[in-house]
């Protein structure tokens, strides 16, 4: 899976907004709000340090200090909002 070329995170106080820059409905551009983990993803995803379900899992573990059922949880999460968004490729 990759992310689209289009996407764009803006941090707002302790969130952070995902716009597809890209999209142009009628109701206007797509956006999302997330987390910090979510933008972690999306940062991992944006760099190319990983380009699947298991190598977020495997970098997020390495960075927080949570188990990795809640993680893998939380990448899942993730991951189905971004693909139901329009965000990721998966490929």
């Amino acid at each position: 899976m990759r992310l689209k070329t289009d996407v764009t995170v803006i941090p707002i106080d302790s969130d952070y907004i995902i716009i597809d820059t890209a999209s142009n409905t009628s109701e206007g551009q797509v956006m999302v709000k997330t987390n910090e983990t979510g933008a972690r993803i999306i940062q991992l995803l944006s760099d190319g340090e990983c380009n699947s379900e298991s190598q977020l899992i495997e970098a997020l573990c390495s960075e927080y200090d949570a188990g990795t059922e809640m993680i893998t949880v939380s990448v899942r999460r993730v991951i189905q909002c971004l693909l139901e968004a329009g965000f990721l490729i998966d490929s």
